[in-house]
């Protein structure tokens, strides 16, 4: 009788496993990025010094704002955007890039999936990205897997979880 117990909670087990906590969940502040063009075997520091944040809500939606250093101490007039805009002004606004998605975690192969919702690139809409992923407590390692040009790879500290 035991044995038919034990039997039917394995069976159940493996039919219903437990889901896994969201790893990823938390605000993220970026530490640091490299690059590796193609070809190469070592990375080098990003050529342009970034800040930015990355939010994972733990119930399936992330976003991604990054810009370049000190991006907010620029002095501009930023008007509306119904109203004209300097070529001042949107060149630096060019220097900020984020987006919007729906993600998906395989933790068999640590890798995590974006599918962008929206993006400060009208082209990268409704696109999806893979990411492989490495959290060592309150770190975590995000590594392109899908860029043309070589990867890149970004260091976050969690702030929030």
């Amino acid at each position: 009788m035991n044995s038919r117990i034990l039997l039917l909670c394995l069976i159940y087990l493996a039919c219903n496993p437990q889901p896994r906590s969201d790893e990823l969940k938390g605000l993220w502040k970026l530490l640091s990025m490299q690059e590796q063009k193609n070809g190469a075997t070592t990375w080098e520091d990003y050529p342009k010094k970034m800040q930015g944040y990355l939010l994972y809500d733990g119930q399936g939606y992330m976003s991604l704002h990054m810009t370049i250093e000190n991006y907010q101490l620029k002095k501009l007039d930023f008007k509306d955007l119904s109203d004209s805009s300097s070529i001042e002004e949107l060149k630096h606004r060019a220097l900020s890039y984020n987006y919007m998605a729906a993600y998906k975690i395989d933790y068999d192969n640590k890798v995590v999936t974006h599918h962008r919702l929206s993006h400060s690139n009208p082209l990268e809409w409704n696109k999806s990205v893979k990411r492989s992923f490495a959290t060592h407590g309150d770190t975590l390692i995000l590594e392109t897997m899908d860029r043309p040009k070589g990867k890149i790879r970004v260091t976050w500290i969690r702030q929030i979880q």
